[in-house]
Parts: structure tokens; C-alpha cells; sequence
């Protein structure tokens, strides 16, 4: 698995102004062609990717994308496009990236439209420097589940604000009916009121209350 990963920065950017930022839009390009996403961490949103490929039970492990990672194992240049202060920021650029650079590796359209107009170039004109980046500290991570400590839970999918959510469609095994915190891409193909299965674990603590929380590549499979 890859400990760093060299970023080449375009559009102008800046190794500092990269480090700092809180989110940022990458790309991820080989012979196959060009994927773009955002995260708050590229080095290890990286390694995700690359895991996310190499495991035949993941729901994506036959898009083009991570195909052209099994394909291209060591031919892939890695790139942050744009950086962005908040996650709706980061989103609107994300989506005006994927319009302006049309990458063939995406399976999605955009997740929303961006009525802004950003100084994209072309990648192979806009470079002028790069950095290395490693895969961030989470404080989570001196807490990390295993997978033995999570148990299979039915839940319900529904939309909340702009955002796609999940809660368990009972009580049992835990005390109430209880919220999951997943990664919210991974919902993205579920329509509201689709019942869901996948392994979550108790989380949470007196400011944020009890909830349940999946790991980041957990594998969600429709019931109905």
C-alpha cells in the first residue's frame, strides 16, 4: 500500500497553499484515462481507491475506474486541481472540474451543477510544482474498529437536506433506532426508502450522542 503519494499541482497552485487546505479536488490519470474526485485527505482518498480495486466483493470493483488501477498499477500521475475551505466549495468546484476536463474515468455526471467559472488549463499546461503527501492522522485511528467489532444491521435510506443518509430500520440489536455515519458517495445509487444491509459498530460520545458508524469502504447491499 502506498505510505506518499507525489501530488503534481495545477492551475497554479502552490505547495503551501496545498498542504493547508481543508479540502481539495485531485485527479488521478494513466493511459486509460483521467478520474477526478475531492477529499480532505488525496494521499490516503489514494489508497482507498487502490483497495477499493483490488477487492472482488467491493460494488465498484468492475467501474472503469478501478479496472484502469488493476490495469495500470504503477502508470497513474496524481494531480490536485483545486483547493477549497468548505465541503460545499469543494463540491462546486469538483463538479466544474468534471465539466471542464470531461474525465472518462468518472461513472457518474456531476454531482451538482456549478454556475462558476474557474481558471481551469489543461493538466499538461499548468503544472509548475509539486509535493509529496502522506496519508493524514485521524484521532479516530487510536480508536480504530475492527472488523469483528462491527455487527450486520438492515437500514433505511432517506435524504436529509441535500444529503443522502441511513438509519437503522430497528431497534434491535442496540437500544433505539440509531443513525450510521457511511460514506455518503456509497448511497448515492440508493433511492430514498431502499433498505440496505451492511456492518457498522457503536460510536459517538456526549456531544454528538450515540450513533452507529461503518467503515469508509464498507460494502452496502440493496435488500429491497
Amino acid at each position: 500500500m502506498y505510505t506518499e503519494v507525489r501530488f503534481y499541482l495545477a492551475n497554479s497552485l502552490t505547495p503551501d497553499v496545498v498542504t493547508n487546505a481543508k479540502y481539495v479536488v485531485y485527479g488521478h490519470e494513466c493511459a486509460a484515462g483521467l478520474y477526478i474526485g475531492y477529499t480532505t485527505d488525496p494521499a490516503r482518498r489514494w489508497q482507498e481507491h487502490v483497495r477499493s480495486a483490488s477487492e472482488k466483493t467491493d460494488r465498484n470493483y468492475n467501474n472503469s475506474f478501478k479496472s484502469a488501477i488493476r490495469g495500470f498499477p504503477e502508470g497513474f500521475k496524481h494531480f490536485i486541481i483545486a483547493v477549497a475551505s468548505t465541503e460545499k466549495v469543494a463540491l462546486k468546484k469538483e463538479s466544474a472540474a468534471i465539466q471542464f476536463y470531461k474525465p472518462n474515468l468518472n461513472t457518474r455526471e456531476p454531482r451538482t451543477s456549478s454556475e462558476y467559472s474557474y481558471p481551469f488549463r489543461a493538466l499538461s499546461e499548468s503544472i509548475v510544482s509539486s509535493c509529496v503527501m502522506k496519508p493524514k492522522t485521524k484521532k479516530t485511528e487510536l480508536n480504530v474498529k475492527s472488523d469483528s467489532d462491527r455487527v450486520t444491521v438492515e437500514a433505511v435510506v432517506f435524504t436529509e437536506g441535500d444529503k443522502k443518509r441511513l438509519k437503522t430500520l430497528r431497534a434491535e440489536p442496540f437500544e433505539r433506532v440509531m443513525n450510521i455515519s457511511c460514506h455518503k458517495a456509497s448511497l448515492e445509487e440508493f433511492p430514498d426508502g431502499s433498505v440496505v444491509k451492511l456492518k457498522a459498530a457503536p460510536a459517538g460520545g456526549p456531544k454528538r450522542g450515540a450513533y452507529l458508524k461503518a467503515a469508509r469502504t464498507a460494502l452496502i447491499t440493496r435488500v429491497r
